[in-house]
């Protein structure tokens, strides 16, 4: 939306304030998906505005364009001297036509993978796909996750993939030498008057290690869980180590 509003939240079509893009920058976050069934909510204008929100508040972003030219950057970032490349694409975008080809990514595994094998031909020496997908309300991950997943895996592109949309906590397993997190649940958002489920929420930590031949392969996957509340709104981090396994498959 627009820096003065007026702004909407769901069920009405959401319209949120760019200045919650400062507020991720304030927190840490490195870089964000901005890809997902509500990315056209408001129209072209609102992928623009968001990105033009994320820009000015130095916050990396993967998933959408306002121009073709931008469509074909990368988005790479450093972690300990690593080069990784972030890359993000959604299911669908609510029943909503995009307005041209190049300003939201719709999820292709073949895509994908090519977008990959260019992120490392400019020098990834990762690659971490954000997929929004799933049912929602559901902790099962549904053959399209598993398909695309599975395809993914098989390419030996990709390094990590982190899930979102079912609102509900999804697993996190390893399927060949790629670590997946299929959903994330709720980080900041108590629907539990709709679903108790999705009170959970999951904050999810990689390890990976340098290989001999320079590669790298995921060694470690810890999970906290996140509990969100209503009435009044708060959230609680539970880091305990039984709990943290709960989630791990």
């Amino acid at each position: 939306g627009t820096k003065d509003g007026p702004w909407t939240a769901w069920p009405d079509n959401p319209n949120s304030p760019p200045q919650l893009a400062k507020a991720v920058a304030d927190l840490g976050f490195d870089s964000c998906s901005t890809a997902s069934n509500h990315t056209l909510d408001q129209g072209f204008d609102g992928v623009v505005n968001t990105i033009k929100a994320l820009d000015g508040a130095g916050v990396p972003h993967s998933g959408t364009a306002a121009t073709p030219e931008e469509a074909k950057r990368i988005n790479i970032i450093e972690a300990n001297g690593v080069k990784v490349a972030h890359l993000a694409y959604t299911y669908g975008l609510g029943g909503v036509d995009p307005p041209n080809d190049f300003c939201c990514n719709v999820i292709d595994p073949t895509l994908i993978i090519a977008d990959a094998e260019a992120a490392r031909r400019i020098g990834a020496d990762m690659v971490v796909v954000s997929l929004h997908a799933g049912d929602e309300g559901i902790a099962t991950p549904n053959d399209f996750q598993k398909y695309v997943v599975q395809t993914l895996a098989d390419s030996g592109q990709v390094n990590l993939v982190i899930g979102h949309h079912a609102h509900v906590v999804q697993p996190v397993t390893k399927v060949g030498n790629m670590w997946v997190a299929y959903g994330h649940g709720n980080l900041l958002d108590a629907q539990s008057r709709r679903d108790p489920r999705s009170e959970d929420g999951l904050l999810t930590m990689f390890t990976f290690t340098e290989q001999p031949d320079g590669t790298f392969l995921g060694t470690k996957a810890v999970g906290y869980a996140i509990t969100n509340y209503d009435y009044p709104f708060r959230s609680e981090e539970h880091t305990s180590e039984l709990q943290s396994r709960q989630y791990l498959v």
